[in-house]
């Protein structure tokens, strides 16, 4: 099975075993990812190694580690990075990491993938400068402020139909912000499926996913993890009275 879109283009080798009953199906096997290219703010990685292992016997948990790597110019400086993308985890629990060669902190290699600049050359390092680096890159990046949606420089460089930059508020004091929030938007299959997904530098947090499937203009499945890494999901009606 290839996977051809404007978030990558891999080819998969399947070998899976469905079994179970319709109301609750069991997949067991693996999914090997040997090549391929997964496309992140405007950069191309080439996959080294991946796979998808479906190993857990009493539910679909499967198993994710992929790995990729491309090369990033400093604008600033003309100097090269190798950057490495690790991605590994379960579906309730993914992890995003980000390595370089010569070694940068994962502030500066989000810069430098999204504008070509380390938080050195934007002249924002020192005291609290995490979440105020974060939102400065991004805006940066968008070339809108932070506080709006955007559209078309967004979608172009990226393939994310919308990106959001707020302050992160505090659940116990809604007065008090706790850094920053990024939430991003994707519209695919013919835009009756969308997902959203938001991070946040706390890392106490767990990112949260939403995804909105429309079956018709009536129903729609919803399905999300919170903050807190619960599951959860609906399915939503709509009426129209005249």
């Amino acid at each position: 099975i290839l996977i051809a879109n404007n978030v990558a283009e891999i080819p998969l080798v399947i070998d899976l075993f469905l079994k179970g009953s319709f109301d609750r199906p069991i997949v067991i096997g693996r999914i090997d990812v040997s090549k391929g290219k997964v496309y992140f703010r405007g950069n191309t990685f080439k996959v080294t190694s991946g796979s998808i292992d479906f190993l857990n016997p009493e539910k679909v948990d499967p198993t994710f580690n992929l790995k990729a790597r491309t090369d990033v110019r400093n604008i600033v400086t003309d100097r090269r990075y190798g950057v490495d993308l690790d991605l590994s985890g379960t579906l309730s629990q993914m992890t995003l990491r980000f390595a370089s060669f010569p070694s940068l902190p994962e502030s500066d290699i989000l810069a430098l993938l999204a504008i070509g600049k380390t938080t050195a050359d934007l002249g924002r390092v020192g005291k609290g400068a995490g979440a105020e680096a974060t939102s400065f890159v991004v805006s940066e990046f968008l070339g809108e402020p932070v506080e709006k949606f955007v559209g078309k420089p967004v979608e172009r460089l990226t393939g994310i139909d919308r990106i959001r930059v707020d302050p992160n508020i505090d659940g116990s004091n809604p007065n008090a912000t706790t850094g920053t929030k990024v939430t991003a938007e994707k519209r695919l299959l013919d835009e009756r499926l969308i997902v959203i997904y938001s991070t946040t530098l706390d890392p106490s947090e767990e990112d949260l996913i939403r995804m909105v499937y429309e079956v018709n203009k009536n129903i729609s499945l919803v399905g999300k993890r919170d903050g807190y890494g619960q599951l959860g999901g609906d399915v939503r009606f709509r009426f129209e009275f005249r």
